[in-house]
């Protein structure tokens, strides 16, 4: 009886004592862009692969949001995901508070995606990569490219899932 009557004050006295401490959760981040890759499928250049690094201090996964812009930044489309690569969902970042590595791949032959309809991408054109956190306005910039300095001379055919 002494055992139960000890168990029951000492329970009390913990519930009593418990504190909830809240930490805020900071904003994760693009930290880098860097080099330009293309990859070829049947030795014909379909896909551009963008390396990029991503940091947050909690170590939560987060999404992405990865457009091809123009030269200038002012006209953008969301880059169609290719296979392969991290993808945009769910991305990541741990170890915590460290810049975590990532590569995204873009399926050139499908475009991007502009006012939710797709639109081929231009060889010639020169363009950048735009890399943000889903729901932030802070983003990266990669150095301006153009398609047709990595060998893409003609854009392959899209072939959009359940085709």
């Amino acid at each position: 009886m002494r055992t139960t009557v000890w168990i029951t004050i000492l329970l009390f006295g913990l519930a009593g004592c418990s504190e909830t401490i809240d930490i805020d959760n900071a904003e994760a981040q693009i930290t880098s862009i860097g080099a330009l890759d293309m990859v070829t499928e049947s030795g014909v250049p379909r896909y551009l692969d963008v390396a990029y690094s991503v940091r947050d201090f909690e170590g939560d996964d987060v999404d992405i949001v990865v457009e091809v812009c123009d030269a200038d930044g002012t006209s953008c489309g969301v880059a169609w995901q290719g296979p392969g690569g991290d993808g945009t969902f769910r991305v990541i970042t741990e170890p915590y508070d460290t810049d975590v590595s990532h590569v995204f791949r873009w399926d050139v032959a499908c475009g991007v995606v502009v006012d939710a309809a797709r639109a081929d991408a231009d060889l010639s054109a020169s363009s950048l990569f735009r890399i943000r956190i889903q729901g932030s306005e802070t983003h990266l910039d990669s150095k301006p490219f153009a398609l047709s300095d990595f060998g893409f001379s003609a854009l392959p055919s899209c072939v959009e899932e359940g085709e």
